[in-house]
């Protein structure tokens, strides 16, 4: 069985892609339409390419790749990419399941304004309140036009929040190097959620073996204090009728 991690960015997808990659019954890639190749190396597989969407592999390809890559295969599918809105009719004519990640866009934003604008975790960022509304609002209908879409295909799907996904911390942290623009890799493992990878193994139907990633987020403070002005923001987001008052 194939299955699809799909999200908007800054949704927890590199975190859930390699904690699913740690189940001995899952081979967990990265994204579709990920720009480089990158080589994965599973325990006991051989070596092969992540393979990605190119001139010379059209989607129906990519996918008939992937079934050939044993049971239980996933790939990353993030909202914004080109063809992301093609690939789910094509999903839903191949019977895959589908985890959705989500996050309060609030915080998809506070985290897109730190990735353009910080470079040290304790960093801040002055916001523009209208701009930041805005912003807002459009990864809110970004969100809920990928629900409505899940819906309207009847794509079984398994909603995972962002604020509920991380467990424990095991180990020493130890040399630490920066995965992209957001993320720490480090020796030390967190874990998923404890129910949440419950929910998850039963979903698949696989054994319920605790699953962790090395990674973890580069930006810790909560957003109150990420945006220096955030009770400007705060106000303009109240003024707004995203959050009440209180």
């Amino acid at each position: 069985m194939e299955f699809v991690l799909l999200s908007n960015k800054r949704t927890g997808s590199t975190f859930c892609q390699e904690a699913l990659d740690s189940h001995p019954q899952v081979t967990s890639l990265d994204e579709m339409f990920m720009v480089s190749t990158k080589i994965t190396e599973r325990r006991g597989y051989e070596l092969f390419k992540t393979k990605k969407i190119n001139e010379s592999m059209n989607i129906r390809q990519y996918l008939e790749w992937i079934s050939q890559q044993g049971d239980n295969t996933c790939f990353r599918l993030i909202y914004n990419q080109d063809q992301t809105w093609n690939v789910l009719p094509k999903i839903q004519d191949r019977n895959m399941k589908v985890i959705h990640l989500v996050r309060d866009p609030i915080d998809i934003c506070v985290s897109l304004l730190c990735k353009f604008k910080t470079i040290k975790p304790e960093d801040t960022v002055k916001a523009n309140p209208d701009e930041f509304v805005t912003m807002v609002i459009r990864q809110t209908a970004l969100r809920d036009t990928y629900r409505d879409k899940l819906a309207k295909l009847s794509l079984p799907n398994y909603e995972m929040s962002y604020s509920n996904m991380f467990g424990k911390t095991e180990g020493e942290v130890g040399d630490v190097k920066l995965v992209g623009s957001f993320n720490i890799r480090s020796n030390q493992k967190t874990y998923l959620n404890e129910n949440i990878n419950k929910n998850i193994c039963e979903y698949l139907g696989i054994d319920n073996v605790p699953m962790y990633s090395n990674v973890t987020k580069k930006f810790t403070l909560p957003r109150e204090q990420k945006i220096s002005n955030w009770s400007k923001v705060e106000r303009a987001l109240i003024n707004a009728n995203i959050i009440s008052n209180g």
